[in-house]
């Protein structure tokens, strides 16, 4: 299960695959830089984490990855459909079989690099990049995502029993494997969400820290607190 805020919005893309880019090159060019800074940085806090690790934790605090969020709990999915700042419809995304799997070692930064298109597309028609990136991929891959379920290095993982789909192309959508989307309409949003908190599904279960902590107190009572 996959939970969106905004349906209309957010496609079954990761995060760094849904920029209107003009062209893939600058695109991939793009988030090279962006996951080797954040890796630099992570060190302060993380020490010693493979580069899937970093993706991970970047995946986790907001950074744009390869990475797709899953759960197998469809009431996780569900909180997820709910927080939204907007007036919109959310939804629910359930998969229409099981993916392709892998636990091997995944070297994060191999894949970057061999999914990063040469100078010659900078150079081409634009409107040639994605077939021939879609082929690219293809033949070193033979597939455009995998599944991946993590080892738990995080409590978020645990406790949003949480796995990932790794976009070897992360600008091919991945509309065909679903089999349901379940829109949640804004008006009924408020109600669902204090009936998953009293199945103990909130804002703190979910990021167990100080941050969910806090989270969770402003919104359970936010009727009574001045703004």
């Amino acid at each position: 299960y996959r939970g969106v805020s905004d349906h209309a919005a957010h496609k079954l893309l990761p995060g760094i695959g849904r920029g209107d880019f003009q062209n893939i090159w600058f695109s991939a060019e793009l988030e090279r830089k962006v996951f080797l800074e954040f890796k630099q940085k992570l060190a302060r806090f993380e020490k010693n984490k493979s580069d899937f690790e970093c993706a991970i934790f970047a995946q986790h605090y907001g950074v744009p990855t390869r990475l797709l969020d899953w759960t197998t709990n469809p009431l996780v999915a569900l909180f997820f459909s709910l927080d939204s700042k907007n007036d919109t419809d959310g939804c629910v995304y359930i998969l229409s079989h099981e993916l392709m799997s892998t636990q091997d070692n995944i070297d994060y930064s191999y894949i970057l690099d061999e999914t990063m298109p040469s100078i010659d597309y900078f150079l081409e028609d634009k409107i040639n990049y994605m077939p021939i990136y879609d082929k690219m991929v293809l033949k070193k891959f033979g597939k455009h995502f995998v599944r991946i379920v993590p080892d738990s290095i995080t409590e978020r993982i645990d406790v949003q029993s949480s796995f990932f789909t790794l976009h070897y192309n992360p600008f091919h959508p991945m509309d065909d494997f679903i089999k349901i989307k379940i829109i949640i309409k804004n008006d009924i949003k408020k109600l669902i969400e204090r009936q998953l908190d009293i199945f103990g599904v909130n804002s703190y279960t979910i990021f167990p820290d100080l941050e969910g902590l806090g989270t969770a107190f402003r919104k359970k009572f936010k009727p009574f607190l001045p703004i």
